[in-house]
């Protein structure tokens, strides 16, 4: 990216975009030494941009987001404990944000948490305050439906990720298995 012939906003839109996949995926695979090395190189050009910038809100919101794929990293990890940490961290810093979705990435983490725990009856109940528009969000919400026992509504879930119509990292990651599960 460094090479090509680019703003430096630009370039480093590239690697957040590239650092992010990276990350989904190791995550998804539970390849952690890996996740947090990526982890890492993220969260130093997000710290880089955010100085850049120079705006307090964009500089909580970013450091919001480092807490929220930091959260992901210690749930897969099976450290719940400090997952949750990094959750209550994450929702700290939204707290005072004027949107109404500044809670979405908190109950998406929660929402990990739950389902690798196996609670899946909280797992449910997080995800589907997360993102409903985000296909990896609904996969996981499937998961936990499937889980806790509903499986009619989770085989609905699992045919609308299978029949996704856009490509992205995350519907490659689940799409195969969300076909196969479409039938429960």
């Amino acid at each position: 990216v460094d090479t090509l012939d680019l703003a430096d906003h630009q370039k480093n839109s590239a690697k957040m975009f590239a650092l992010t996949n990276q990350a989904t995926i190791a995550l998804h695979y539970k390849m952690v030494a890996k996740a947090k090395v990526i982890l890492e190189k993220r969260e130093t050009l997000m710290r880089t941009i955010a100085k850049s910038i120079n705006d307090k809100d964009f500089v909580r919101n970013q450091e919001a987001d480092i807490a929220f794929w930091r959260g992901q990293l210690h749930a897969r990890m099976g450290d719940f404990k400090q997952a949750k940490k990094f959750a209550k961290q994450n929702s700290k810093l939204v707290k005072n944000t004027k949107s109404p979705r500044k809670m979405e990435q908190y109950h998406e983490l929660q929402g990990l948490i739950a389902l690798l725990s196996e609670k899946f009856g909280s797992a449910k109940e997080h995800y589907n305050k997360a993102d409903s528009n985000d296909i990896y969000v609904k996969y996981h919400l499937a998961l936990a439906t499937a889980y806790a026992g509903d499986k009619k509504t989770a085989s609905t879930l699992f045919k609308e990720v299978a029949e996704y119509n856009f490509n992205s990292v995350e519907f490659a990651l689940v799409r195969k298995d969300a076909i196969a599960r479409s039938s429960i």
